[in-house]
């Protein structure tokens, strides 16, 4: 499950990238600002899907112990 989460999320940065190329002239700044897009768009999902994970506890592995 975690290597199809990992593909799905490259897959999903890689197209934020080249759809940012895409609508930009191929001038380096403008490359740079696509992957500075990219990464900003990985920040955000990591914070993101952090909140959910704070709730996920063993409580019934603590009430059954």
């Amino acid at each position: 499950m975690q290597n199809v989460g990992g593909a799905f999320g490259s897959a999903v940065l890689a197209t934020v990238v080249v759809n940012f190329q895409n609508q930009h002239s191929r001038t380096l700044s403008h490359i740079a600002v696509s992957y500075q897009q990219g990464f900003l768009w990985a920040v955000i999902f990591t914070a993101v899907l952090m909140l959910p994970s704070l709730f996920l506890t063993n409580r019934l592995g603590k009430a059954a112990a």
